[in-house]
């Protein structure tokens, strides 16, 4: 603290100031629901039906749901790992299907973009997504209902574009925007734990890389999202290092 007198009023308003920032900047507290006790899953887009050789990212089943979706533009980020998959002795691999738990509890629709960007360590090997960083391998764009299933934990399997094959860990983004659902709806489903350093969440009004979901939900006692991702070994070349300029528009 500053000065005497003025410098000490100066630098305590200056201290609350700073302090109230990231409250203004902070979106409304969670709002539990439920507790879930399956996941349904619902399929967009072309899959193949072949099993995938691994699956990576914040997985279920799910154990708990909670309203916290605020778009427009709000992103979620979630760390995937070819270490993480075992059968891709190559340490790289290509993600084909990516998966999202959502939980309606009225009938409306929301549009969501997928995408992948790099991870960079914030220091200590805590992996944080690079916002500023053209998207890995193309975005692709879908429109999730609810499909007349309510207050059930939806897994949306989400088909990415061919030959988004990765080498290095990256996060794999869902992004929110407008469309008929009131605010914190659709809701999320999560998972029974979590980790830090692994999942995010950037909105208006927070800077990179946004909150640590893991850490920020412990206070609601909640852990996080369920996003993963379906992922099988790359033949040859790895497409991971080239941005692309076109949108693949799905939807349901």
């Amino acid at each position: 603290m500053p000065h005497r007198h003025h410098s000490v009023l100066r630098l305590t308003a200056l201290a609350l100031t700073l302090a109230a920032a990231p409250a203004l900047a902070a979106k409304p507290a969670p709002a539990p629901l439920a507790v879930p006790d399956r996941a349904i899953s619902v399929t967009l887009g072309s899959h193949d039906p072949h099993p995938a050789a691994c699956e990576v990212g914040t997985l279920g089943p799910p154990n708990n749901a909670y309203g916290y979706v605020l778009p427009p533009d709000d992103k979620y980020a979630t760390l995937l790992d070819p270490a993480h998959c075992g059968a891709c002795a190559e340490g790289r691999f290509v993600l084909t299907v990516a998966h999202v738990q959502l939980f309606f509890t009225e009938s409306c629709q929301i549009p969501v973009s997928v995408y992948v960007i790099p991870a960079y360590d914030q220091g200590g090997g805590c992996l944080a997504p690079q916002w500023d960083a053209p998207a890995l391998c193309q975005p692709a764009q879908y429109l999730v209902s609810d499909g007349g299933i309510l207050n059930e934990c939806l897994d949306f399997g989400l088909t990415l574009p061919a030959d988004c094959c990765v080498d290095r860990p990256v996060f794999l983004v869902f992004e929110f925007d407008q469309g008929t659902c009131q605010d914190f709806r659709p809701a999320f489903c999560g998972p029974a734990n979590c980790a830090d350093c692994t999942q995010y969440n950037l909105y208006p009004g927070n800077s990179p890389p946004g909150d640590d979901l893991c850490a920020y939900l412990a206070q609601f006692g909640l852990t996080g999202n369920v996003m993963y991702a379906e992922a099988d070994c790359c033949l040859a070349t790895v497409n991971g290092h080239r941005s692309w300029g076109s949108v693949k528009t799905i939807y349901r």
